[in-house]
């Protein structure tokens, strides 16, 4: 075509090869910034042919792009949930392989089983996916629904995936009194307390949580804060007056009483003055029999009540605080007080 045009240009049949070499070249520029008004974006551009200038010599043109379009994205696998919560779905999908450019954001639809939600609708519309992965917000729950979605680079939109199965938000569901006491006492001994006062009322719960208290003083040597002491003291005493014929939770709560006031004078006082004295004397009082009582009660009332080590020597003071811990850590390997294989 170039070679044609020129000689149509110079309206005759001969002509010399310097002008035939111009007359193409000159034509093949307007062909290339012809062809360059059809594409929208500009990608790297390429060295043109050469032009004609005024001394009659040739130079690079670098003003003239080529700029090649990419392909269109190959449709997405189908939509997998990795999560499923109570109101969101978490979903995920693969890109298969493909040698073009890749996806530059995803769109996703979703329709549900119901019959007025059975049309497409974009999920996400104020959000850019640029991932295979999004977390679909503001489900129903117990009403399934279904997804499909597509990428999209500057070639323009892949077609739909294959749609997804039904998935069905689900509730969450109820964790028992045991899970909920051994996810608190794995966050810290702040929540133990937390989940003692929202459970006040179930004898197991306190009973766990009491364990989880004295396993976390046995390792630790005590609390290092009187405050924590006193929130534990008020937790053991309020339960031990809610359960008063509990013979595992008074013992627990005596457990507790003990390693709430070791080594805190002003905890000690505290619990003095809310009443731990009578509440540990009631405990014996009532479950005369029972081995745990009153073996906890004498640790926590050695505790509480310290009478012998305030004008005690240095040495023999350090000593009974001593022998008082491994007396707490031995109660706490007593069978009544064992809850390893419960947890």
């Amino acid at each position: 075509r170039g070679l044609g045009g020129a000689a149509a240009s110079q309206n005759r049949t001969r002509i010399t090869a310097r002008q035939l070499h111009a007359c193409a070249k000159e034509y093949l520029n307007q062909e290339l910034s012809t062809t360059y008004k059809h594409y929208k974006r500009t990608m790297t551009p390429v060295l043109a042919a050469p032009k004609k200038s005024s001394k009659d010599r040739f130079t690079l043109d670098t003003k003239t792009t080529v700029c090649p379009t990419p392909g269109v994205p190959p449709r997405p696998a189908h939509p997998t949930a990795a999560k499923i919560r109570f109101t969101s779905i978490v979903l995920e999908w693969r890109n298969p392989a493909f040698s073009g450019a890749a996806p530059l954001r995803y769109e996703v639809q979703m329709r549900g089983g119901a019959k007025y939600n059975r049309q497409w609708k974009l999920v996400g519309e104020w959000s850019v996916i640029t991932k295979p992965e999004f977390n679909t917000p503001h489900l129903t729950t117990g009403l399934e629904v279904q997804f499909r979605v597509r990428a999209f680079n500057y070639g323009g939109w892949s077609e739909f995936s294959e749609v997804s199965e039904f998935f069905t938000p689900t509730a969450a569901t109820t964790l028992t009194v045991q899970e909920t006491m051994k996810s608190a006492a794995d966050l810290g001994l702040r929540n133990v307390i937390q989940a003692m006062r929202k459970y006040s009322t179930n004898g197991e719960a306190i009973s766990l949580g009491c364990w989880a208290i004295c396993r976390f003083a046995a390792e630790n040597g005590g609390f290092a804060r009187c405050s924590v002491g006193k929130e534990i003291v008020e937790v053991c005493l309020d339960a031990m007056k809610t359960f008063p014929l509990n013979a595992g939770v008074q013992a627990y709560c005596c457990l507790g009483l003990g390693w709430a006031c070791y080594g805190h004078e002003g905890a000690a006082k505290y619990a003095v003055k809310l009443g731990a004295k009578e509440a540990i004397e009631n405990a014996k009082k009532n479950l005369p029999m029972d081995a745990g009582v009153w073996g906890n009660s004498s640790w926590a009332v050695s505790n509480i009540m310290p009478n012998s080590a305030k004008d005690a020597p240095a040495e023999v003071h350090k000593r009974l605080v001593l022998d008082r811990r491994l007396l707490g850590i031995k109660y706490m390997q007593e069978s009544h007080c064992k809850q390893s294989d419960r947890w």
